[in-house]
């Protein structure tokens, strides 16, 4: 996957644990929580955007209810090299084309404060949401809707932080066009089950990917969870382990057994996240 392509979403949970244009209409996405809560802070335990329950539905020109996906986007890097504090912010992500997946004609553009509000967004549905950004790539995130709006402040890993990422992960073909990148919050001393089966590569307690890991380190304090790349595109079930709490899904679709389904495309990053009690 070519690095220069991508951003990666690594919301900030303080909790333990491109357009569409060509998009097909696969639906689907988990609320999240905040997976790569608010963007821009110091980075948690685990990923994932900041959640909150906005304004009720509306009606659609179906006459099928309706929400609006709110955001308030920002940049990040990872701390790179290893010895950096955390995650480093870089403002507001100005700017960015933000689109329901599979459907071009709801999008919407960021502000100078890195604020969109995409309207028309179906209730009671999994959905996607993709941004897009000349130095960020194209990132998916999933949620699942309820009956009101959608609020999140992603934080989004730009392009020469993926390419970090690749890096760390020891990616075997990185820079490949047609594969993508998934990332998975966990908390620490948490392992992803993936299926089909795909070497999954988790964060250490620095904050940097390890191959060598089994499992997110028990110490990690800065970023949890796990990255896989070089995926050819389709859907993944994600599954967590090595976890004796209570785990709910914070971005990503439901899928059967209490498990996450994951859509991975070529040229972008996923976002999912797990959050654990």
């Amino acid at each position: 996957m070519n690095a220069s392509r991508f951003a990666l979403v690594l919301s900030l949970f303080t909790a333990a644990c491109g357009s569409d244009d060509s998009s097909d209409g696969s639906g689907g996405s988990a609320g999240t929580g905040g997976a790569s809560g608010g963007a821009g802070g110091s980075a948690g335990a685990t990923g994932g955007s900041a959640g909150a329950t906005g304004g009720s539905a509306g009606a659609g020109a179906s006459g099928g209810q309706t929400v609006s996906y709110v955001g308030t986007l920002t940049g990040l890097l990872p701390p790179e090299p290893p010895g950096k504090p955390d995650y480093q912010p870089l403002g507001p992500l100005v700017g960015a084309k933000v689109c329901l997946h599979g459907d071009a004609t709801k999008c919407a553009t960021t502000d100078s404060a890195g604020k969109v509000t995409v309207p028309g967004i179906p209730a009671l549905s999994n959905i996607g949401i993709v941004v897009t950004h000349a130095d960020y790539g194209r990132t998916l995130l999933q949620y699942t809707t309820d009956g009101w709006d959608e609020v999140h402040a992603p934080g989004l890993l730009a392009s020469a932080g993926v390419g970090q990422w690749e890096s760390d992960a020891g990616c075997g073909s990185p820079g490949a066009a047609g594969t993508g990148l998934l990332y998975i919050g966990l908390p620490a001393g948490a392992a992803a089950s993936v299926t089909p089966a795909t070497k999954v590569v988790y964060f250490g307690s620095d904050g940097v990917l390890d191959p060598k890991l089994t499992a997110v380190a028990a110490s990690n304090t800065k970023f949890g969870g796990a990255v896989l790349c070089d995926l050819a595109p389709g859907k993944y079930t994600v599954d967590v382990t090595g976890t004796s709490g209570l785990c709910s899904m914070i971005e990503g679709w439901p899928s059967p057994g209490h498990s996450l389904e994951a859509l991975v495309e070529a040229d972008t990053v996923t976002y999912t996240n797990w959050q654990c009690n």
